[in-house]
């Protein structure tokens, strides 16, 4: 039977570096405070988390390359290149029916909505 377990040394070594990271992190925590010229309150409480590591959320979102705005939906979908084309002409033909000014009278906006009911 084999032994996998790590050397002792290892451990050792490990709890050396560690030590280390510790020792390095503290001294400049305390460089900090001490150019930013706090409290002792501040400053005992930057130094005593000193060694800690921030906590990282993991990502959640895929990082995909980004899309022009006329490649969406209204709904946020995605739409397909070719279905893009075909919704640019329609709205380029809405806009031929949209009229630049508000009907004077109800007989032009019947007119007006009848002319852009679609068939």
């Amino acid at each position: 039977m084999t032994d996998t377990r790590p050397p002792k040394t290892s451990k050792e070594l490990a709890n050396a570096l560690y030590d280390d990271f510790k020792r390095q992190a503290i001294d400049a925590a305390k460089k900090r405070a001490v150019a930013q010229n706090v409290d002792y309150e501040t400053f005992k409480n930057m130094v005593s988390v000193a060694h800690l590591r921030p906590i990282q959320a993991p990502k959640t979102v895929k990082e995909e390359a980004s899309a022009p705005s006329w490649s969406f939906a209204p709904d946020g979908t995605r739409i397909a290149p070719g279905q893009a084309q075909a919704e640019a002409a329609s709205a380029a033909l809405m806009s031929r029916h949209t009229p630049h000014s508000p009907p004077s009278t109800s007989g032009d906006f019947s007119r007006e909505w009848r002319e852009a009911e679609p068939q």
